[in-house]
């Protein structure tokens, strides 16, 4: 089964405005639903049904005394590049607990085999897929809150990182389907 972690995001009002922005732009652009957003901490691949139990037990222990914590929404960024559009994106603010998050999975995870990225993590929240050369509309909004701008300060709203899930991913005629396998709670005050 193909699999990865993350940390679930549940839309604040600003990012759902947003989205519903990006969704009246056309087909050209397909954000994603709202019940599937996430910010990615690592992926996996394809591994045996068997060995679910052991990721979700390594999780486990990676997150032991991790404090829940809010994250901050900010700014637009595209993947590729700006002339080949394939992703839309939003910056995390001060993503420094996400890292820590992410280095403490990695870590547990690289003693059962799975290896660690050799690129820094920069965690990122995945938006929309853009299927076709986005309006003029959506470059002047990537102008307004490109992440590396002025503009990147555009706040989409807070989001709770309080647990960790280990999904898998379903392909279907409909899209992706991201199901939840095992979940850690990340701990409360």
């Amino acid at each position: 089964m193909r699999t990865f972690i993350a940390v679930p995001v549940t839309p604040s009002r600003e990012l759902k405005q947003l989205l519903r922005r990006l969704d009246l732009m056309g087909r050209a652009i397909k954000p994603v639903q709202s019940d599937q957003m996430h910010i990615t901490l690592k992926f996996l691949g394809e591994i045996a049904e068997q060995r679910v139990m052991e990721v979700a037990q390594a999780i486990d222990a990676a997150c032991t005394g991790i404090a829940a914590t809010s994250i901050t929404l900010q700014g637009l960024g595209v993947f590729p590049d700006r002339r080949r559009p394939a992703v839309i994106w939003s910056g995390i603010a001060e993503a420094a607990s996400l890292v820590a998050l992410e280095n403490a999975i990695s870590s547990q995870l690289a003693s059962l085999g799975y290896p660690r990225e050799q690129r820094a993590y920069h965690p990122h929240l995945t938006l929309a897929r853009v299927k076709a050369q986005p309006p003029d509309e959506f470059f002047d909004l990537l102008d307004e809150h490109a992440v590396e701008s002025e503009g990147g300060n555009a706040i989409w709203g807070e989001c709770e990182m309080d647990r960790v899930v280990l999904y898998q991913s379903q392909l279907s005629r409909g899209g992706t389907r991201y199901v939840p396998l095992a979940t850690t709670a990340l701990q409360k005050d």
